[in-house]
């Protein structure tokens, strides 16, 4: 009598989340746990590419992703994190080219998570002694934000001078 196939172990999904865990990077990046090929994008077959990415490459992946969900997205600059993350979850041979455009569609999920987060209180514009203080923190981190929106569209204006130029 033939077993069942067993179903592979993913190393992208072994870990559990802690009670420190400030955001999931899975779900905010759009990264699937359970996936082990590459997530190039193959345009010959329009599809994405279906190579398998290295056990150690995906682990690594795995523990940088644990460790930048314990980070305050709004206080640090998580663009070499990213960069080393998209490396290893796209093939070797064909699709480390694709590491930018990965990173920038990360970079503008995360930006688009941090400003539906802003809540802005209704009394925004009539501020009173009582209220002046529940204002400035969301008047301060809007600004934050619209700070690195201004960055992440320059970097694209930038990214597309140099596809032009190619």
């Amino acid at each position: 009598m033939a077993q069942p196939p067993q179903q592979p172990v993913h190393i992208l999904s072994r870990h559990r989340p802690s009670s420190d865990v400030k955001w999931d990077p899975y779900e905010v990046l759009g990264i699937d746990r359970s996936r082990t090929a590459c997530y190039g994008w193959a345009p010959s077959k329009n599809r994405s590419c279906g190579n398998p990415i290295a056990s150690a490459n995906r682990e690594e992946a795995q523990s940088l992703l644990c460790k930048m969900s314990r980070l305050d997205l709004g206080t640090i600059n998580l663009d070499r994190r990213l960069e080393t993350v998209a490396q290893r979850l796209l093939c070797r041979h064909n699709h480390q080219e694709q590491t930018a455009n990965v990173v920038l569609n990360w970079k503008e999920r995360i930006a688009d998570i941090q400003v539906r987060r802003v809540e802005v209180p209704a009394n925004i514009g009539h501020a009173t002694p009582e209220t002046s203080r529940e204002t400035v923190q969301p008047l301060t981190r809007l600004e934050d934000i619209l700070f690195r929106l201004d960055d992440i569209l320059s970097h694209m204006g930038h990214r597309t001078q140099q596809q032009r130029r190619e």
